[in-house]
């Protein structure tokens, strides 16, 4: 995650706010976001069960994960973040770069990343975060919400052919200009 993301995310992270959206930064949409509704929808592109172990890569708030069914553990780059999800949603989660995951190879069922490749500093860091996602990870990937286009120009853009190899998947709320995909190992 870039300096000025790392900042953003510290900020509110350090903030006396419990409002998931604000602390996802869902805020500033102007259309509702079910995420009840996109953890349901996890859970079937993914096959989550009950006793699948499953890491978010980029957990934040724990917005979706509150909702899930299954052994769960979050990972996110800011420390602020991760207490504030422990303290809220009662999580188990800690701090780590998304590129340098802290887990032995194969040690959950499946993994997701939601709206998060877009706060990576470049393409080089998105590939290494790729890598160690299929490093530790027996089963099935999600990665959703990958912008192709954004207003923020300090956003990481994405095509398709980036993720080579990949198959698309369903979005877990549709936006225009994103997509999301699934490997399955």
């Amino acid at each position: 995650m870039n300096d000025q993301w790392g900042a953003v995310w510290d900020r509110k992270g350090n903030s006396d706010s419990e409002d998931r959206l604000f602390l996802g930064g869902f805020d500033q949409l102007d259309f509702p976001v079910d995420f009840e509704a996109a953890a349901k929808t996890l859970t079937r592109i993914l096959a989550i069960k009950p006793e699948d172990r499953v890491l978010e890569v980029g957990c934040a708030a724990g917005l979706i994960a509150r909702h899930l069914d299954c052994r769960y553990i979050g990972v996110d780059k800011s420390e602020p973040m991760i207490k504030k999800n422990i303290a809220i949603n009662k999580n188990s989660a800690c701090a780590c770069e998304a590129d340098d995951l802290i887990f032995k190879d194969k040690t959950f069922d499946k993994s997701y990343v939601f709206t998060v490749f877009q706060y990576f500093p470049d393409l080089d860091y998105a590939r290494r975060a790729m890598e160690e996602l299929i490093r530790v990870t027996k089963k099935s990937i999600y990665i959703g919400d990958i912008p192709k286009e954004s207003h923020d120009s300090s956003h990481c853009l994405y095509t398709e052919e980036f993720f080579a190899g990949w198959e698309p998947a369903p979005a877990l709320y549709p936006r225009e200009n994103r997509f999301s995909i699934v490997k399955h190992l």
